[in-house]
């Protein structure tokens, strides 16, 4: 992640990612293929020299299929992604709360 020269408050951040995706295809017809797949994705990112962290975990699924009608070639599919975040921040100071919590979703 790049950072903004001349600002001393910006951090490099330390990520990791990884997951799998599993599938499955089958032929119903001699012309005719569905398929579906599924993943899960999860990065985990933590700022050098911050009191912060957080990881963001994906879930992901596909639908597909194809086949022939007369002459035409039929393609066509439909993907879903939730993503959940979770991140923890830690402010220092008189008069803040010492520990925050969030989690957010997308869809």
């Amino acid at each position: 992640m790049p950072c903004a020269r001349g600002v001393t408050a910006s951090a490099s951040i330390d990520r990791t990612t990884g997951g799998f995706i599993l599938g499955a295809e089958t032929a119903f017809d001699t012309a005719w293929r569905i398929g579906m797949a599924g993943a899960y994705t999860q990065t985990s990112f933590d700022p050098t020299g911050r009191l912060s962290s957080g990881r963001l975990d994906g879930y992901h699924a596909a639908l597909y299929g194809s086949g022939a009608l007369g002459g035409f070639n039929l393609r066509g599919g439909a993907t879903f992604t939730f993503v959940h975040e979770f991140q923890n921040d830690c402010v220092r100071g008189t008069g803040f709360i010492p520990n925050i919590s969030w989690r957010c979703s997308i869809a």
